[in-house]
């Protein structure tokens, strides 16, 4: 006895195959652009976070700054800088 498919069975198999093709290659372009979404998510969110903290820290330097009552600045464009352990205005 043969084994053999109806011609009609050979070319649903075929039809079968592709659609199941195509769905995988969708699924895992999505997954691939969750992936990238997410990462970039995350960079973003570690950026953010970093800039957070060193704005509060330039805060707290400039509270250090004004509570040691410095009366000898001038106006002017300044930055921030550490001398003996302290923050001074650059």
């Amino acid at each position: 006895m043969r084994n053999t498919l109806p011609i009609k069975a050979k070319g649903f198999t075929l039809v079968e195959i592709l659609l199941s093709a195509t769905l995988i290659g969708i699924a895992i372009t999505f997954m691939l652009g969750a992936f990238q979404i997410g990462s970039e998510s995350s960079s973003v969110a570690g950026s953010y976070t970093r800039g957070l903290h060193l704005a509060h820290e330039g805060l707290e330097a400039v509270r250090s700054i004004r509570d040691a009552d410095s009366e000898d600045l001038v106006d002017g464009v300044y930055g921030l800088a550490t001398s003996s352990n302290r923050w001074v205005f650059a």
